[in-house]
C-alpha cells in the first residue's frame, strides 16, 4: 500500500459538499444538514477542507467533521 502525499495549499481547492445539503448514514434516521464549509490548516502548507454538520431530526448536538469523511461515511439525501 501507498501512501499518497499531501498536496500544496491552493487557495482555489473546491469543496464538493454544498451549504445546505442533508445529508445520512446507512441505517440511521438522523438527518443531517451541512450549516458551513471552512478550512483547517495543518500547517507545512496543508489543509482540510471541513464541514459543521447541524441535525434536523432530533436534538443531538451539531458536530465537525472533514468533507471527505462525510462522503465515504454517509450518503446525500433530497427532502
Amino acid at each position: 500500500m501507498s501512501v499518497l502525499p499531501y498536496r500544496q495549499w491552493d487557495p482555489e481547492r473546491r469543496f464538493v459538499v454544498t451549504k445546505g445539503s442533508r445529508w445520512q448514514r446507512d441505517g440511521d434516521l438522523d438527518v443531517w444538514v451541512v450549516s458551513e464549509l471552512w478550512r483547517f490548516e495543518q500547517g507545512s502548507g496543508r489543509e482540510i477542507l471541513a464541514v459543521t454538520l447541524r441535525c434536523v431530526t432530533s436534538t443531538r448536538p451539531g458536530r465537525r467533521m472533514s468533507q471527505s469523511r462525510l462522503v465515504g461515511t454517509m450518503r446525500e439525501v433530497t427532502k
